[in-house]
């Protein structure tokens, strides 16, 4: 037996594993590094820091610096499912917008935090044993669809490999947050959450789109406008700039306003919801619908009739019966009829 097994054997039989553990927990997060291992931890990581810029230099030492800041990071994310869900949800959100500022594969780095999600979703199923949502239906068709594109490789009249590696890594790795949404949102308080963060995060993305509006786009934003001829052309009509705001173009700003608006008025006809958040709601919602007329995008116009013509004239939704299982707290019914219809997908 090696002497690692041995230690951890012997770990576990005499309880010290527990001990340790809470040790650690208790020197390193409930002292908030007031304690003398959170002392020679920081001690050690200047330390380190400060050689590695005396050899390396400063763009040595930033690096190193950045490297100690990402390995906890990266170690709460893979356990935390919930916490990484968010930060891929929020750097997704951002990553046009950043794109103006910086030549920096922002995307590859988004689909790093997919694939780590997933690694942390496989460890966690695996250590619970609990491999449910990997036989549905909705799940085998991904894994068909997966598979199917996979084999395109094999295509002889393919026209460009590039091309299919990019649509590929791009749509296979959002298909399967499926999993890790699922994973994450199993009780109604997570889904109220996020459904809040979402429409907090567009109202921040309107805000931005009236300021692009009405003191103007910055001179990194105008910067990337000019760059493309074809893509100033098509922005600038009627004599002034269509506004974007963190989006790629005016008509993805306009359609993300008009969906989030149309779910602000599908909540705020819950009779049952405070009358303070049904008001919010509404204003949200007028908010949204404002910034959406300065895209000067018709598409989005015609998506708010259609989303409220759907809303109000068509029974097949069943609004009284998903909205009271929601706002009533029901979430064991309403998750086991999603998952229900996933099945039957």
């Amino acid at each position: 037996m090696s002497s690692v097994k041995y230690a951890s054997k012997w770990l576990a039989k005499n309880n010290y594993r527990e001990d340790i553990q809470a040790w650690f927990y208790q020197q390193l997060v409930a002292a908030k590094l007031n304690s003398f291992l959170g002392y020679a931890l920081v001690a050690g990581i200047v330390g380190v820091t400060a050689l590695f810029t005396a050899f390396f230099g400063i763009k040595g030492g930033l690096l190193l610096f950045s490297a100690i800041l990402a390995i906890p990071l990266l170690l709460l994310i893979f356990l935390n499912l919930e916490f990484g869900f968010y930060l891929t949800v929020f750097c997704s959100f951002f990553i046009n917008f950043a794109r103006k500022y910086s030549d920096a594969p922002i995307g590859t780095m988004l689909d790093g935090l997919i694939v780590l999600l997933l690694a942390g979703l496989f460890y966690q199923q695996a250590k619970a044993r609990n491999f449910r949502i990997a036989t549905s239906k909705l799940s085998i068709a991904i894994y068909a669809w997966i598979g199917y594109s996979l084999l395109q490789v094999l295509n002889p009249i393919s026209p460009s490999l590039e091309g299919w590696s990019v649509a590929v890594r791009t749509l296979s790795l959002w298909l399967v947050s499926y999993f890790i949404a699922f994973h994450v949102f199993d009780s109604l308080k997570k889904v109220q959450r996020f459904t809040w963060l979402i429409i907090l995060m567009m109202l921040v993305s309107a805000f931005y789109g009236f300021k692009q509006e009405f003191i103007g786009f910055s001179n990194q934003e105008m910067a990337w406008l000019h760059a493309d001829p074809l893509r100033y052309q098509l922005y600038f009509t009627w004599s002034r700039l269509r506004i974007f705001s963190f989006f790629s173009d005016p008509t993805s700003f306009g359609i993300a306003m008009a969906y989030t608006a149309i779910l602000c008025l599908i909540l705020a006809t819950n009779k049952t919801a405070p009358l303070l958040g049904r008001s919010v709601l509404l204003i949200a919602a007028l908010i949204m619908l404002i910034a959406l007329g300065y895209t000067g995008s018709r598409t989005p116009v015609l998506l708010i009739t259609l989303g409220i013509f759907f809303l109000c004239f068509t029974p097949f939704l069943k609004r009284s019966h998903y909205r009271g299982e929601y706002a009533g707290g029901d979430w064991n019914g309403l998750h086991a009829e999603i998952h229900k219809q996933s099945c039957y997908f």
